[in-house]
């Protein structure tokens, strides 16, 4: 009898965009035959492709008694279900759950606790609530390798480490013909003012592909601003997930200023199509392991050191292959699944 996966905790199901549900669609995609999926998200979804006919989706509903009981309401096999609950805000539901004897994972993208936009007494309650969760819920998943190794200093319970990761490239373009790409959420913390401001500086044609944060009013102005008068960086629009591979084929490097990172799947993603790689110099850049890399400080972003020699990174695709492809991501949460029972 197949598990059943409860996904709990996504913006958008199929992706619209975004590195966490663009994951969570590969992985249900790839693992349809080994598991029954239901997917609850935060905001309100599309119309369902008929690949996905046998996914049952829910919006959740606003407020978190709601929420609990929803997702309560929908288990029809409890000892034969598993609730994954994604994000950190996730953690509380996944500790009531937990102590209710339900299997339960909780999937962490990225800890908020040194986010400086957020106060200090609201932080400290961040970091409270993530050692009791590594504590108490069933089975902790961390993205990020720094939070994976700082939580071990709070628990003695197992839990685990697993980056994103995506599909191999069957079809890479050994012939690019443009430049520079940047692809992700054009937000403050992808620093996107400061790349536009580097490619007008150093005379660097870039094209940026991505949805711009409504949340951040302020900043999406400051941005379509910056594009409207840029002669180098080029806004072009947003990528439906089937399109991403086929447009990093068209570039030679991937570029990436981001000031916080947990595994980054447009860096990923890049890697397995073999771009040379241009990033911040930030741990969830370099913890992703690639070989053929460059890295500058994000404070100070410049693309002029780029040796553009047209040709593919073999090393990156390799290194993709045995790290960070889908197929071991795939592995690894199967782990995480079947030590249920």
């Amino acid at each position: 009898m197949k598990k059943h996966i409860f996904r709990i905790g996504i913006k958008n199901f199929p992706a619209a965009h975004g590195g966490v549900e663009t994951c969570t669609q590969y992985f249900v995609e790839n693992t349809l035959d080994r598991y029954d999926f239901t997917i609850f998200t935060c905001w309100k979804n599309a119309t369902l492709p008929e690949k996905f006919s046998k996914v049952r989706v829910f919006q959740l509903a606003p407020g978190w008694f709601a929420r609990f009981r929803q997702i309560r309401a929908a288990v029809e096999d409890k000892k034969n279900t598993i609730l994954d609950f994604q994000m950190e805000m996730f953690v509380p539901l996944a500790m009531v759950f937990s102590l209710l004897g339900y299997n339960v994972v909780s999937t962490i993208h990225g800890r908020s606790h040194h986010n400086p936009k957020i106060s200090w007494f609201v932080r400290k309650l961040i970091w409270i609530v993530d050692v009791l969760g590594v504590n108490i819920v069933g089975r902790t998943v961390y993205v990020s390798k720094v939070d994976y190794d700082v939580m071990h200093n709070y628990t003695l319970r197992k839990f685990y480490h697993i980056p994103n990761g995506s599909a191999v490239c069957t079809c890479v373009n050994n012939a690019p013909v443009k430049d520079m790409v940047f692809i992700g959420r054009i937000s403050v913390q992808k620093n996107i003012a400061a790349l536009i401001a580097a490619a007008e500086q150093d005379e660097c044609d870039l094209d940026i592909y991505g949805p711009f944060d409504e949340r951040e009013a302020e900043y999406t102005a400051l941005i379509r601003g910056l594009f409207a008068k840029s002669t180098h960086a080029h806004y072009c629009g947003v990528l439906e997930p089937e399109d991403i591979y086929s447009t990093l084929g068209r570039y030679r490097y991937f570029v990436n200023p981001s000031k916080c990172e947990a595994s980054p799947n447009a860096v990923i993603e890049a890697g397995a199509c073999g771009l040379r790689l241009y990033l911040s110099d930030i741990p969830g850049h370099r913890l992703l392991g690639y070989p053929e890399v460059c890295y500058f400080d994000p404070d100070d972003v410049r693309l002029v050191s780029l040796p553009m020699d047209g040709l593919r990174s073999v090393a990156n695709i390799e290194h993709h292959r045995r790290e960070l492809s889908l197929g071991k991501q795939i592995a690894r949460y199967d782990e995480v699944y079947n030590s249920f029972g």
